[in-house]
């Protein structure tokens, strides 16, 4: 009971940064004629936002610690904050126009919902309510993207450019279960502000390619 108890302690602890994280992105996308930011060329990976986002979200009262899912306390050490001169590793996935190896079906040029191409279908503009804007994170090793076989793949022990302090430094999901096997689920925050916890059954990977995968 205790451990259910303190895990839903975080989730709700999660789902408050991710909000505020949220409101912080609506709010620069207000001031930049309703823009969000264009990370084409920018970052490896869904969760490298560029120092002057953040900087921006910070002036805007988005502290640091926001930015990180209280599940996994060991992404928000200074070496991924400050990991580049080109963006800061963050704790969350982000649905930028650009966002690397991100599904460009998921990505979200601005704070409106746009129409969707899917192919050489257009599909009119989604609900704001069921738009993720961003993500907490479950994450899968490099090329496992594949969502009919994710019962297979690995979500922790993940190598990216960053191997400590402390020594021998590996990301994982968040919220993993209680033998550290499988993520439970996570939480995801929509264009209009709601948000919502998605079961790791429900979820889709949202990238492409060798990278690793990111799933909501």
């Amino acid at each position: 009971m205790l451990a259910k108890a303190k895990e839903r302690a975080v989730r709700t602890k999660c789902l408050s940064n991710l909000k505020q994280f949220g409101l912080g992105l609506v709010n620069y996308g207000l001031e930049n004629r309703d823009r969000l930011p264009d990370l084409t060329g920018t970052g490896n990976w869904a969760w490298d936002l560029p120092p002057n986002v953040a900087d921006v979200l910070i002036r805007n009262g988005v502290t640091r610690d926001i930015m990180y899912d209280p599940a996994n306390p060991d992404q928000g050490v200074n070496g991924l904050w400050n990991f580049t001169g080109a963006y800061r590793v963050i704790g969350y996935a982000m649905t930028f126009q650009g966002t690397a190896s991100l599904i460009s079906s998921n990505m979200n040029p601005t704070i409106v919902p746009q129409p969707l191409q899917i192919g050489a279908v257009v599909l009119p503009p989604p609900d704001p309510s069921r738009r993720v804007l961003t993500a907490g994170v479950v994450l899968s090793k490099g090329g496992q993207v594949m969502t009919a076989q994710k019962m297979t793949y690995d979500y922790k022990g993940i190598n990216g450019g960053y191997t400590g302090p402390p020594a021998g430094f590996t990301h994982r999901s968040s919220h993993l279960d209680s033998v550290g096997r499988y993520p439970t689920g996570d939480n995801v925050v929509n264009l209009d502000g709601s948000g919502k916890w998605i079961k790791f059954k429900d979820m889709i990977c949202r990238t492409s390619g060798g990278q690793p995968g990111f799933w909501w």
